[in-house]
């Protein structure tokens, strides 16, 4: 793909303790010392509070060493929807809150996302109430799961 457009690519693997280490440690995602990464932290919860991973205050650095927000993207407009967002008990104003934070997210093209992996699981035949949840993978209602007979 990106040969046929003139990019020569070095695809590099590195260690996890290496790629995924604090600032103190000389992390190289929270660093930002690279050109093009690809990892997913997936979202655990069935509500997430995402923030963490966007507000310009957790951009990893010599004054923020635990910082979780390795993309280097910051947008005070983004900050105060996440925020107001993570506070909102509402589903729709929740989701609206995190749907216009998305759009500028879009819109600042602060990602360019190479594909998106499919989410394929097997389920036992028997077991009832599975469901792949909008937020989260499939553990996000496993309280429901029962076995039939």
């Amino acid at each position: 793909m990106f040969k046929d457009v003139g990019v020569k690519m070095n695809i590099e693997n590195g260690r996890s303790a290496e790629l995924f280490g604090t600032y103190d440690m000389n992390g190289t995602w929270s660093h930002g010392t690279y050109e093009m990464a690809g990892w997913s932290h997936g979202l655990r919860a069935p509500d997430p509070e995402i923030s963490n991973r966007f507000l310009c205050s957790e951009i990893a650095g010599p004054d923020n060493t635990t910082g979780a927000q390795w993309n280097r993207y910051c947008n005070p407009a983004v900050d105060e929807l996440l925020i107001a967002a993570g506070s909102e008990f509402d589903e729709a104003k929740k989701t609206e809150l995190l749907h216009k934070a998305q759009e500028i997210m879009h819109e600042d093209a602060y990602r360019i996302f190479l594909f998106a992996s499919g989410r394929n699981y097997g389920v036992a035949k028997g077991l009832e109430n599975f469901e792949l949840g909008r937020w989260y993978k499939w553990y996000g209602g496993i309280h429901k799961w029962e076995w039939s007979e």
